[in-house]
């Protein structure tokens, strides 16, 4: 029953969010943001002390922004809007889960990666999680890790088990530069001040595909499967690789369409057309054996909690960075900064310093791109290079995911190993992680080069 509550307490924050984008009341936007407070409530002892510790902060930090700057508390509470439409965005993608763990053709999908000659399967499983996880994010990871799961525990089947984990979690990294169903881009495109979503996916795009070929040749040396070792129920036939492509790439255009055609964010057209897509999937590809339709859209519901611990860190995180960000602008060096004579490439690789740096000391790098987000977003440099910073920021998100122990990915994908994160992000990535640095500092240069 309470599990019910919190549930039904969720999908009043999603549509709520989404009336108040579409008809911009006041009254409806404080429903939404009521609903948002509530579910953090009713989830306190479910949430990671991480979480429950962000909480707490930006409890202390808005009480104080409150009393000691009673002028920018409309700010503050766009700020906690803004973090309840994160938070619900982060709910919706959960809907995915059920669909995708009982769905034979991703499966399939999947599978087909490792089903490439010795010479390319580490190229394949890395092009292809990256398109895939499109689809379903983080979870490509563990799926390839189930695929391999049956495979010999020799010391040699670890090491290729290992090379071709990272394949996947490295795919997915980079999708996060462009991804609208990704946190980061949901982030930047929404804190941004005229940063025009859709020219900006083409340029993440483009700079996502590059970098991951790149770096696909510079660790393409990965260690390969020993041939009769493919997973149960695959092959080489293409199909399901093509249908599940297929399908990341209609979801792609159905809420890049309804974006350009609303003119909703692209974080509220994602929280529109995701739960559609979900339950689109679910009754086309129906699992086997199939329970009745109701049953398995309860059961699909249950995933709109499994975000919790993030959807209440980022929510936290929000209103923490808008803190920071209006104490700063307060500040009289900030006006110094803002129209100092520096090139704003510099700035900005700084930028791309500091979130790894961050997310490798335990710090969740999700904070430092919302207050980088919050604080560069209206700024001069906002202003007149949307595109530099918008493509900073996605940057070293992916780079702060690849560096940090306590990433999702991260964890995902020691746990798979049976290694410890720290040795993911400080050891196995560190070479990935400076490679895509490299390729950043030379895309942003490339950029302001061109008047970017």
């Amino acid at each position: 029953m309470f599990r019910s509550l919190t549930r039904l307490l969720i999908l009043v924050m999603c549509l709520a969010t989404v009336a108040a984008a579409v008809s911009g009341r006041v009254a409806v936007g404080n429903v939404a943001i009521a609903a948002g407070l509530g579910v953090v409530v009713l989830q306190w002892l479910r949430v990671s002390t991480l979480a429950r510790l962000f909480t707490l902060v930006a409890v202390a930090a808005g009480a104080f922004i409150v009393v000691a700057y009673p002028g920018e508390r409309e700010q503050l509470r766009t700020a906690l809007l803004q973090g309840v439409s994160f938070a619900s965005f982060m709910s919706v993608l959960g809907l995915m889960r059920y669909p995708v763990r009982t769905s034979a053709i991703i499966k399939r999908a999947a599978g087909s990666l490792l089903s490439f000659p010795a010479s390319r399967r580490y190229a394949a499983v890395n092009i292809g999680s990256h398109f895939l996880s499109l689809l379903f994010n983080v979870g490509i990871i563990r799926m390839i890790g189930d695929l391999l799961s049956h495979a010999d525990h020799t010391a040699e089947m670890r090491l290729q088990r290992r090379d071709l984990l990272l394949a996947g979690m490295r795919g997915a990294v980079l999708m996060t530069i462009w991804s609208p169903m990704g946190l980061g881009f949901a982030i930047v495109t929404t804190s941004v001040v005229g940063l025009n979503a859709v020219p900006f996916l083409a340029l993440a795009c483009a700079t996502a595909l590059t970098i991951l070929l790149v770096t696909c040749v510079v660790a393409g040396r990965a260690g390969t499967l020993p041939l009769g070792v493919a997973a149960p129920g695959t092959g080489t036939d293409p199909v399901p690789l093509l249908v599940v492509m297929g399908a990341s790439a209609l979801l792609l255009a159905l809420t890049v369409g309804l974006h350009v055609s609303s003119g909703l964010s692209s974080t509220i057209s994602t929280i529109i057309v995701l739960p559609l897509f979900a339950l689109f999937w679910l009754v086309v590809e129906p699992p086997t054996p199939a329970p009745p339709l109701l049953r398995r859209i309860w059961e699909m519901t249950h995933g709109i909690e499994d975000m919790r611990t993030e959807a209440t860190v980022l929510m936290s995180a929000n209103v923490i960075g808008a803190a920071i960000s209006i104490v700063v602008r307060h500040q009289s060096f900030w006006d110094a900064l803002q129209h100092g004579h520096y090139p704003p490439s510099l700035l900005l690789i700084l930028c791309l310093v500091l979130i790894p740096l961050a997310g490798a000391a335990f710090i969740p790098h999700t904070i430092l791109v919302v207050l980088l987000a919050q604080l560069l977003g209206p700024s001069t440099l906002g202003l007149e290079h949307p595109m530099m910073v918008g493509l900073t920021l996605t940057l070293g998100w992916a780079l702060g995911t690849s560096a940090s122990p306590i990433s999702v990915m991260s964890l995902t994908t020691g746990a798979l190993t049976g290694t410890p994160s720290y040795v993911v992000g400080f050891i196995w990535n560190r070479g990935f992680v400076m490679t895509v640095f490299g390729c950043a500092v030379l895309a942003l240069s490339a950029l302001y080069m061109l008047g970017g």
